[in-house]
C-alpha cells in the first residue's frame, strides 16, 4: 500500500500599515531587485594576455549570485534615512514618517548586552513596519543585503541571522554603525535583508495592507519576557501541537 502526502506549503503572511511600504516597497523576490550595476555588466569579458585573449566570465554570471536572488525574497527600506554619529551618539532622520509611532524610530541596545567587542562602534536597530507570520514551522536565514548598498560599506554592517516567524513577528534592523559618520544616507527601496527559506518545501510570501490598531495586536500579542522570549514562546506553541503531521 502506498500513501502519498500533499506537499506542505510554506505561507509567509506579511503585515504593514504603512500604505508607502505597501504600495511602494512591498517585501516580494529578490529577483525583481538585483542591483543596477549588476544588470548593466556584460555576462563575459575578453581579457588580453601574454598567450593571447581569454574570455571570462563576469560578475554577472556568477552562480553564487544568481542562486541567492532566486531563492529569496527582500525587505526594503519604506523611506529615506539619514543617519550621523558622534564618538558615543547618534541622530536620525526619516524622510516621511510612519502612520505608527511604534515602528517610527531607530532605537539601541545597552552595550551590556554584547560585551566589549564592539566598543569602537555604535548599534542601532532600524523598527520595520512589516511584521511576518507563518502557517508552518520554517527557518529562514536573514542575509544582510551587501549587493545592493556598496556605498554603506564603510558606513556600517547590518547583522545575519536565523529566524522563525512562527514564533516571532518583527522584522527589525539590527546593524552596527562607524562612529564620526556626517552623512549616512539608506535610500528608499533599498534592500535590507535577504529572507532565504530554509527548506525545500515550496514558499510563498503574501503582502496585507492592515490598520494601526491591528497591527498593534500583532505586535504586542506575544511580547512580554526580558529574557529567551523567542525560545519561550517556540516552547509555548510547540506544546499546543498534537498532531504529528502538522509541520
Amino acid at each position: 500500500m502506498f500513501f502519498f502526502f500533499k506537499k506542505t506549503k510554506i505561507i509567509v503572511d506579511c503585515f504593514t500599515d504603512e500604505p508607502g511600504a505597501f504600495e511602494f516597497h512591498p517585501i516580494e523576490r529578490a529577483t525583481n531587485n538585483y542591483p543596477d550595476w549588476w544588470k548593466r555588466l556584460d555576462k563575459s569579458v575578453v581579457e588580453h594576455t601574454d598567450v593571447g585573449e581569454i574570455q571570462r566570465a563576469t560578475m554577472r554570471s556568477c552562480d553564487g549570485i544568481i542562486s541567492l536572488f532566486k531563492n529569496s525574497w527582500v525587505l526594503k527600506s519604506w523611506t529615506d534615512i539619514r543617519l550621523r554619529t558622534t564618538a558615543n551618539e547618534y541622530f536620525y532622520y526619516f524622510g516621511k514618517k510612519t502612520l505608527n509611532p511604534f515602528h517610527a524610530e531607530i532605537v539601541s541596545h545597552n552595550p551590556v548586552q554584547f560585551g566589549d567587542q564592539f566598543n569602537e562602534k555604535i548599534h542601532l536597530k532600524i523598527l520595520s513596519p512589516w511584521y511576518l507570520k507563518q502557517n508552518k514551522s520554517c527557518d529562514f536565514a536573514m542575509m544582510p543585503s551587501v549587493w545592493n548598498d556598496i556605498n554603506n560599506w564603510s558606513n556600517f554592517t547590518i547583522m545575519p541571522g536565523v529566524g522563525n516567524f512562527l514564533y516571532q513577528h518583527s522584522t527589525n534592523i539590527n546593524m552596527f554603525v562607524e562612529k564620526h559618520k556626517d552623512h549616512i544616507l539608506i535610500e528608499a527601496g533599498t534592500p535590507f535583508y535577504h529572507i532565504v527559506p530554509l527548506t525545500d518545501k515550496d514558499v510563498v510570501f503574501k503582502n496585507h495592507l492592515t490598520t494601526v490598531d491591528e497591527l498593534n495586536k500583532l505586535i504586542h500579542k506575544r511580547y512580554g519576557k526580558f529574557y529567551k522570549n523567542y525560545r519561550y514562546m517556540q516552547k509555548f506553541i510547540e506544546s499546543k501541537k498534537t498532531c504529528p503531521f502538522d509541520r
